[in-house]
């Protein structure tokens, strides 16, 4: 049986089984460590109803008037409606991070080396005058990469959010059962593929972009699976804890010698 407690410190209310009492538990809210006592453990929500219950049938007429237990998905909220309430959904929210890492790892690395390699050197310059030197030669690639990559990562982002957030919507819409790997890894794709086709194609696109085109699809899909990697490790680390306290192992105790 699970108990209700409270942490001390931040009073984050959690769940954890009524035999572990006594025992250290830490709170997932604030990390505190505590002992919880009999006098914190609360019976559960649905235990308490039940109990409620029971205690009316037995008060005759009086039960009555007690309120009836509520049922599963009674009391949830509805989603909000209009597009603010669809923004806030997690399928939406979820295709927007992994667009916009997609996009930003594609824009920033493809984006760098097209402007390494459409860099225009730039000759000396000298005072006609002094012959002193105004400007040294210079090749041009570090501008080339440094202005390429920081429009690719802009434009990756933009566009990213843009592409996953939509992406999002319409698997909502119509809800379509992916997995958290799959979806990530699809508005990944998805994002890459498009911003490696701007950047490729922003003068005249030929079939040699096509290779870039594919190296935006894995870039894509490495941003996209980042997102996915990062929500696994939430979930790995939330594992331990049963609905918000974590309980801590306790060595057992010496016996007395």
């Amino acid at each position: 049986m699970l108990v209700v407690i409270s942490c001390p410190s931040c009073g984050h209310l959690g769940r954890v089984p009524k035999g572990r009492i006594g025992h250290k538990v830490r709170c997932k809210g604030c990390g505190n460590t505590f002992r919880p006592d009999k006098a914190m453990a609360q019976p559960p929500p649905e235990e308490g109803s039940r109990a409620g219950i029971g205690r009316g049938l037995n008060r005759g007429p009086a039960a009555k008037r007690e309120p009836a237990p509520i049922r599963e998905g009674e009391g949830e909220i509805p989603p909000e409606s209009g597009l603010s309430g669809w923004l806030k959904r997690p399928t939406v929210i979820d295709g927007a991070i992994a667009g916009a890492l997609g996009g930003i790892l594609s824009g920033l690395v493809i984006g760098a080396i097209t402007g390494g390699m459409n860099a225009k050197p730039r000759a000396m310059e000298l005072n006609p005058a002094t012959g002193e030197v105004l400007r040294r030669a210079s090749s041009g690639v570090f501008a080339g990469v440094m202005g390429g990559g920081l429009t690719g990562l802009a434009t990756g982002f933009l566009c990213g959010v843009f592409l996953g957030g939509l992406l999002g919507m319409l698997a909502e819409y119509f809800q379509i059962g992916f997995s958290p790997f799959r979806r990530a890894l699809v508005f990944g794709v998805v994002t890459g593929t498009c911003i490696a086709t701007i950047i490729r194609g922003s003068d005249q696109f030929e079939i040699s972009d096509f290779p870039w085109i594919a190296f935006g699809i894995v870039l894509g899909a490495i941003g996209g699976s980042v997102w996915w990697l990062l929500q696994s490790w939430e979930q790995a680390a939330d594992a331990p804890f049963t609905s918000g306290f974590q309980v801590e192992e306790e060595p057992p105790p010496k016996a007395a010698t």
